[in-house]
């Protein structure tokens, strides 16, 4: 399990009302409306090891995101996403010798 969360904030911000095609580019500095938000994000593993040399791995992540605005709606949107993955294991069939790779093996 594993659970996370952020908060964000932005302290700059300007007033609706304010004429953006009188302002200068150059110095005009803003990060849009003024507010936070917090992200939390839940996830959850569950593997399966079989006797044998594979496993099966199911995974589960939440993400809820709550944005508070000082001009605007305060917005809340949730989504999820799952994986299903599986895994095989690989052993080596080379020998190992003592000395290898400088021996020579007869």
């Amino acid at each position: 399990m594993n659970l996370e969360n952020y908060h964000i904030f932005t302290w700059k911000g300007y007033d609706p009302d304010t004429d953006l095609t009188a302002v200068d580019p150059n110095t005009f500095n803003s990060q849009g409306d003024k507010g936070h938000s917090r992200l939390t994000v839940f996830g959850a593993q569950f593997v399966y090891y079989s006797g044998k040399r594979w496993n099966v791995n199911l995974t589960n992540r939440y993400f809820a995101r709550k944005t508070y605005y000082k001009y605007h709606d305060d917005v809340y949107k949730s989504t999820y996403d799952i994986a299903l993955t599986f895994g095989v294991k690989f052993n080596s069939s080379v020998p190992v010798h003592a000395g290898f790779p400088f021996s020579s093996v007869a």
